[in-house]
């Protein structure tokens, strides 16, 4: 994993709030390679099949054309080319890779993952917030301009709207409180990297996940407080 010299570092001593130092980490080249060769198997199977493909093909019109083929080098010629092909038959699929837990993401973001790129963590953050967040954004922007139908529902009595009314400030309260936690201190720890801890890609989507299952929730709140039919008399305190 490498490092760049660049650092940012936040840090306050009000409540609820995050303190730490990120370093824009990467996954470095050898990284890389170490995790292409770890797992040879496939290379020497690919290898072994390219090898009797061209053999084949080879053997075809030297035969026809009667030229010997029992010469050592002529096989190793054939051996090298195969592993040759092999590897970057096998190097391609690797680069293409989706990391386990990201099949259900866009292709540019699983790849973001399993390249790390430098500051990699950021455009991941970015690319997830736009795919997971973006529906809902939308979503909100047509109820409040009034471009989404909503079903009205009126309360059967005055103390029914009340039962209902009274637990919405308490609601507001623990919706304050769990965005606190999720922007403020999860998101960004996910998104830290530090010589102890490498930043992990399936967190920052596990968080993301957290943040867009947060915001559907915030969407079903604003479509439940148009959704109530209330009398004039009380529509200025709705």
């Amino acid at each position: 994993m490498g490092r760049t010299m660049g650092t940012i570092t936040e840090s306050s001593t009000e409540r609820n709030t995050f303190q730490g130092k990120f370093e824009f980490t990467y996954k470095a080249v050898p990284s890389h390679l170490w995790d292409f060769v770890k797992h040879p198997v496939p290379i020497v199977l690919a290898a072994g099949s390219i090898f009797c493909a061209l053999w084949t093909l080879a053997d075809i019109p030297l035969y026809f054309a009667r030229v010997g083929t029992h010469d050592w080098r002529y096989y190793w010629a054939l051996l090298g080319a195969s592993f040759f092909f092999s590897v970057l038959w096998n190097g391609y699929f690797y680069w293409q890779r989706v990391l386990d837990g990201f099949e259900d993401v866009s292709r540019r973001a699983a790849l973001i993952a399993h390249r790390r790129r430098p500051k990699w963590q950021f455009r991941l953050a970015m690319a997830l917030l736009a795919e997971r967040l973006g529906p809902l954004v939308r979503e909100l922007i047509e109820v409040e301009t009034g471009r989404a139908f909503i079903r009205l529902e009126k309360p059967p009595t005055i103390d029914a709207y009340r039962g209902w009314a009274s637990t919405r400030v308490e609601t507001l309260e623990r919706m304050v409180s769990v965005a606190t936690k999720l922007l403020v201190q999860d998101f960004p720890r996910a998104l830290q990297s530090t010589p102890e801890r490498a930043a992990d890609p399936k967190e920052i989507l596990a968080t993301v996940e957290s943040l867009a299952r947060f915001y559907q929730e915030t969407v079903k709140f604003e479509r439940e407080a148009r959704g109530i039919l209330t009398s004039k008399d009380l529509q200025s305190l709705h």
